[in-house]
């Protein structure tokens, strides 16, 4: 098991939407940063989240990872059309 420390970005900061989406249990990434998770995090793996918070760092919230998919699998099934995470919602069906 491995674990990584990974910034949360408050929404106010990020276009109106929270990463992670802790209301949700997921964590999206595109780009370097998606190629990095898909190929060293695995199933059982903890992503532990840290901001500033009064000019300290303070872990906030952590995940278990139970799987990891891309978007283009997750819009095809059903079990997740109920989530609103920003990542799910662009129109390019093969990002990460």
């Amino acid at each position: 098991m491995s674990s990584y420390l990974i910034g949360y970005i408050l929404p106010e900061k990020n276009d109106g939407h929270e990463d992670p989406m802790l209301r949700e249990f997921t964590y999206g990434e595109s780009g370097f940063r998606a190629n990095i998770l898909k190929n060293k995090v695995s199933k059982d793996d903890l992503l532990f989240f840290h901001r500033m918070i009064y000019g300290r760092r303070y872990v906030t919230a952590y995940y278990v990872v139970e799987d990891i998919r891309n978007v283009r699998e997750i819009k095809q099934d059903p079990y997740y059309s109920h989530f609103h995470n920003p990542h799910l919602e662009k129109n390019q069906p093969g990002e990460d």
